[in-house]
């Protein structure tokens, strides 16, 4: 996944939440992980929920933060 899928996947659970009235902070996205990934510098935590039968790892991040970490290490463009 890009940084810019990352965005707009972000960009929608939060308007999601904004408009069910739901606290946005709250929001997360699912993303899929290889066997052995590590996370970059600074990536918000997140909490496994599975590992599949290929040993990926299916992932629940706050999309919040994961947002702001793009937004902080400049991988989007201009905005």
């Amino acid at each position: 996944m890009t940084p810019t899928q990352m965005e707009s996947a972000c960009n929608d659970v939060i308007a999601s939440y904004k408009s069910m009235d739901l606290p946005y902070e709250k929001a997360n996205i699912t993303l899929v992980t290889p066997r052995g990934w590590k996370p970059p510098p600074k990536f918000p935590r997140g909490y496994l929920l599975q590992v599949k039968e290929d040993r990926s790892r299916l992932w629940h991040f706050p999309a919040v933060r994961v947002l702001a970490w793009l937004r902080s290490n400049n991988l989007l463009g201009a905005a």
